[in-house]
């Protein structure tokens, strides 16, 4: 037999009784605690995140500015700060000037086609990070492949 010291014993039914429904009278069971807290946790995290899908729009050209974009065809990140939602997208500016500009005229700069991708046309959807510039309109496009196609031959795309 062996000599466990009592001091030993004593800690550790001390323990157990403190893991056990016996330590805290009308605590649930663990099982019926870990089930009902995991609906209740998803539940409220949904609840919580309904607001935020539901205003979520794609932000378009990576963050790039479309003004300058379509203008100048150069890439400058804009800023969350400064962004405009039309449609389905999100456009960031890199200043309140460029931001202005669209405004006025947002048809100018905004994604082409409504958002298609310009060589494949109606009924499908380009990638708002993927896109080209065509006589100072921007396009998405669906794949790589669509895009480069689309920059061979321009015009034998676009009015389809």
């Amino acid at each position: 037999m062996t000599f466990v010291p009592q001091f030993c014993m004593e800690r550790h039914t001390a323990t157990n009784r403190m893991h056990s429904r016996e330590a805290r009278p009308g605590a649930p069971d663990r099982a019926t605690l870990t089930k009902g807290s995991i609906m209740k946790l998803a539940l409220l995290a949904v609840a919580a995140l309904l607001p935020l899908i539901a205003q979520d729009k794609t932000v378009a050209l990576n963050g790039n500015d479309p003004v300058l974009l379509a203008t100048q065809n150069v890439e400058k990140l804009g800023s969350a700060k400064l962004a405009v939602t039309r449609g389905d997208f999100t456009y960031q500016f890199t200043d309140a000037k460029t931001k202005a500009e669209f405004e006025k005229s947002p048809a100018k700069y905004e994604i082409q086609m409504g958002g298609a991708c310009a060589r494949m046309g109606g009924g499908s959807h380009g990638n708002p990070g993927n896109y080209g510039v065509y006589e100072k309109k921007i396009y998405i496009f669906g794949t790589d492949d669509c895009r480069e196609i689309f920059m061979k031959d321009p015009k034998s795309f676009i009015g389809k």
